[in-house]
């Protein structure tokens, strides 16, 4: 009887230690997922606001022959850098959604996601008017920011 009682204590402590890792490292998940997209969100910005910059003088100031096509390039060369920081982390935030999807902030991560691929598309994926371009920029800035916010408060 002895061993079947301590058999039952070692199996419960055994689970409990495994549930607990579990929640550990779901939450762990989650704040890389968090830190991730908001570094990356940061270089989204200054790549976006590069390429509204370039485009403006391309249009207002005469700048880049007045080919707006040749001003997205060049904004998209001059930072070559952050845009390939772009892609390598956009890989790695994809893996751990797949990870977090299912989790207790799944609503929220969704969200997160589909305000981080609304804004990814408009920098990488430059199309539209100079108007439409802009709007979009700061909708999406303001969207991703957003959803960055509430995931972080259910974070805590």
């Amino acid at each position: 009887m002895k061993k079947i009682v301590s058999l039952a204590l070692v199996m419960i402590v055994l689970f409990c230690s495994f549930v607990l890792s579990a929640c550990v490292s779901s939450t762990q998940n989650e704040e890389k997922f968090y830190n991730l997209v908001d570094e990356t969100k940061d270089l989204l910005d200054i790549v976006a606001d590069d390429i509204y910059s370039y485009w403006y003088d391309c249009i207002y100031d005469d700048k880049y022959g007045e080919d707006i096509s040749y001003a997205v390039a060049c904004a998209k060369n001059d930072n070559e850098a952050n845009l390939n920081t772009i892609e390598e982390n956009t890989t790695k935030i994809k893996d751990i959604y797949k990870q977090i999807k299912e989790g207790k902030l799944s609503s929220e991560a969704k969200d997160v996601m589909q305000a981080y691929n609304d804004y990814y598309t408009l920098v990488v994926e430059v199309s539209g008017s100079f108007k439409s371009y802009s709007e979009a920029k700061e909708s999406c800035k303001k969207e991703l920011a957003s959803a960055l916010d509430d995931f972080s408060f259910e974070i805590d």
